[in-house]
């Protein structure tokens, strides 16, 4: 096989997106039948072409190259993952190779096989590798100058070899140039517009992923749904709103179980179910492991069995002579049938116990005189918090201070 002369054009610069190379020492003409010792009639007598096409730097996948000769089709094939494809190319005709993919300005490539000396056609040939650089298509782009080809490749008999003929490609570099300056202009202002666009759909999907988090599931789908103005193709947000309804409905579901189980806990507890209280707060929090309320119902589960676990009976103790007691000065309802209990109950004149239950310390004040009785209650909590109660209603501990300690 003989190969074409290396090619790397300047025309990267002057036509940008075109760039033709060949690897070291395609330079040299090379015939198969270095290679080969088989009878001529044997080698494949065509041209071998071999195009990369890329975006920038990077590989374009699935570009197609259409190959036509005489205006017809004859071969199309897409690019692999690197961008690259091949094809063969019988002697003798002028072929036009189409580079396109969609949203991408179509290219167009020359190569003329024809003017070829019978004896060279003996051997089949290696045009090289070469690139083929496309750039997106924006509206308002002049796109007419890329309807002619933008290189040739001619056979030189001189150096039997294929090579650019410079002469067409220079004329075509110099009508592309000003085109390409404002087309890139165009370019540059997708870019930046994108580049917003991106910005935005980020912030959308951020904010609809912290919403998600944190359980408001309607604020979560409508950040999705902003999302997917910006890039309506886009995956992810649809894909999250698929998962928000699925764990909304759930959750949904979850809740009235839980708020149930509170219910019951809460009824428990009032009643000194401990047992019963406790398994419903658990069972609360094998659903939302998160919230606080439940651990601190199951916190005070606990006290309240330490409460009724270490609570001491004590006896009243008589403190003075009923003699130097009076109610003159004391408010109270003689009718009131809990007065006259605490009568019958107590001895007359001042009683006073003192009992602890869990963290706290209660000092009970009985009073009787004759046939009425008033009970006084201070509350003095592990934490430092106290409550005075009268007859079981709350007082203050000015009204504990004036009617108790008097004697």
């Amino acid at each position: 096989m003989r190969q074409a002369e290396s090619l790397l054009l300047i025309l990267f610069l002057v036509i940008p997106n075109l760039l033709f190379s060949q690897e070291e020492g395609e330079n040299k003409k090379r015939s198969l039948k270095e290679f080969f010792f088989a009878d001529s009639t044997q080698i494949v007598k065509n041209l071998l072409v071999s195009p990369e096409l890329l975006e920038g730097d990077a590989p374009l996948r699935n570009a197609q190259v259409k190959v036509f000769e005489s205006g017809n089709p004859i071969d199309s094939m897409l690019t692999d993952s690197l961008g690259k494809t091949s094809m063969e190319l019988p002697f003798g005709g002028n072929y036009l190779l189409e580079f396109s993919r969609p949203d991408y300005v179509t290219k167009k490539l020359e190569i003329d096989t024809r003017d070829m000396p019978a004896e060279d056609k003996e051997y089949g040939y290696d045009l090289g590798r070469f690139q083929m650089r496309l750039f997106r298509k924006v509206e308002g782009m002049n796109l007419e100058a890329y309807e002619k080809p933008v290189a040739r490749y001619v056979y030189s008999p001189t150096t039997r070899l294929f090579i650019v003929e410079k002469k067409f490609t220079r004329k075509r570099a110099k009508e592309l140039e000003p085109i390409q300056e404002q087309n890139q202009a165009l370019i540059e202002d997708l870019l930046q517009e994108e580049a917003s666009v991106q910005a935005d759909y980020e912030a959308a999907i951020r904010d609809g992923d912290i919403e998600f988090k944190n359980r408001d599931y309607a604020s979560a789908i409508e950040y999705y749904k902003e999302a997917q103005k910006f890039k309506p193709n886009a995956e992810y947000p649809r894909s999250q709103i698929v998962r928000v309804n699925k764990e909304r409905k759930a959750y949904a579901e979850n809740k009235k179980r839980y708020d149930l189980l509170i219910l019951q806990g809460d009824n428990a507890l009032e009643a000194d179910n401990l047992d019963r209280a406790r398994d419903s707060y658990t069972k609360a929090l094998e659903l939302f492991a998160e919230e606080m309320y439940p651990k601190l119902q199951l916190q005070k589960v606990a006290d309240r069995k330490d409460e009724l676990g270490s609570a001491k009976p004590t006896t009243g103790k008589k403190l003075k002579d009923p003699k130097d007691y009076t109610l003159e000065n004391i408010q109270v309802d003689a009718n009131n049938a809990f007065v006259s209990e605490l009568a019958k109950k107590f001895p007359q004149g001042l009683t006073e116990e003192v009992t602890t239950e869990g963290g706290k310390t209660i000092t009970r004040r009985i009073i009787v005189q004759g046939t009425i009785g008033v009970e006084y209650k201070k509350i003095r909590h592990s934490w430092g918090g106290e409550f005075f109660l009268k007859n079981g209603e709350q007082t203050t501990e000015f009204i504990w201070q004036k009617e108790t300690e008097q004697y």
